[in-house]
């Protein structure tokens, strides 16, 4: 009788335990193609818009190899009391794989080279602030800046109230710049939006008027699959991709580069075609 008695509460408990919070948050949540906080039984099922995720650094983000940056990631919502977040520096939009070495802030810990919140945050005037630094690796390349935040109801369970969003993308450039061709011509990084993309991309950047570019759509083996050329029209390039190849054919699923080049500035943006 004594043992059926405790196995009935242990039951109580496991069954009861998925009701409450984690307060310690998670992890493995960054992904842009990610269930982010929802998905099996947790927080809002749906990434909600009157959650915001953002960073408060200006950009483009260019850094050096090994070069260490400080960040803040802002978690905004008009009526919630506190927020949780996951920030993580990935190779790809589409990979798990870290990138450099994050470093936590106060309030933040880290687990599996990601960064959550140790407790949840007050929001105080509409937003939470965490913040953090990123050591950049030594190999040069694109890496990306994510972040999902949770706004939450405080009331120490996971439900429906819980609205959280995903933090669109941050490329960050990790090059050398000792190179005297370089720095005389400065590379910038503007991301593809939307991200992902079945078709249509833009790329929106700061230009001069009648501006001419010259562009090239390669595939992340290098490959040119696209190439032309575009001018801008005023002191803002929108140059648009209709995510095909140069024959007319739909780019398959994956990631591509976009590079614009003037003799003014080189622009580079990542796309991401999911079909």
């Amino acid at each position: 009788m004594l043992a059926r008695y405790i196995l009935q509460i242990l039951a109580f408990s496991l069954a009861t335990s998925a009701l409450f919070a984690n307060p310690s948050g998670y992890v493995g949540r960054t992904l842009p193609t990610s269930q982010g906080c929802g998905g099996g039984g947790c927080h809002g099922s749906a990434a909600s818009t009157a959650t915001t995720v953002s960073l408060s650094t200006t950009q483009p983000i260019v850094m050096q190899p090994g070069e260490t940056m400080q960040f803040s990631v802002v978690v905004a919502h008009a009526s919630r009391t506190r927020a949780g977040v996951n920030i993580g520096v990935k190779s790809s939009l589409t990979s798990q794989t870290n990138a450099g070495t994050l470093v936590a802030g106060s309030g933040l810990y880290l687990s599996g080279g990601e960064l959550t919140q140790s407790s949840p945050r007050t929001i105080s005037g509409g937003k939470a602030t965490f913040s953090f630094s990123w050591k950049a690796p030594t190999t040069p390349g694109t890496y990306y800046l994510l972040a999902t935040g949770n706004a939450v109801n405080g009331n120490g369970r996971e439900d429906a109230n819980d609205l959280w969003n995903h933090m669109t993308p941050i490329q960050i450039t990790v090059e050398k710049t000792t190179d005297v061709a370089e720095a005389t011509i400065p590379v910038y990084s503007s991301l593809a939006t939307p991200l992902p993309s079945s078709n249509l991309v833009t790329v929106e950047f700061a230009a001069e008027p009648q501006e001419r570019f010259e562009v090239a759509v390669t595939d992340m083996q290098g490959q040119r699959i696209f190439e032309g050329a575009f001018t801008a029209e005023a002191d803002r390039g929108i140059f648009q991709w209709n995510g095909g190849m140069a024959e007319g054919i739909p780019a398959r699923t994956g990631a591509y580069m976009i590079t614009l080049i003037s003799d003014r500035r080189i622009v580079r943006s990542r796309a991401l075609i999911v079909h």
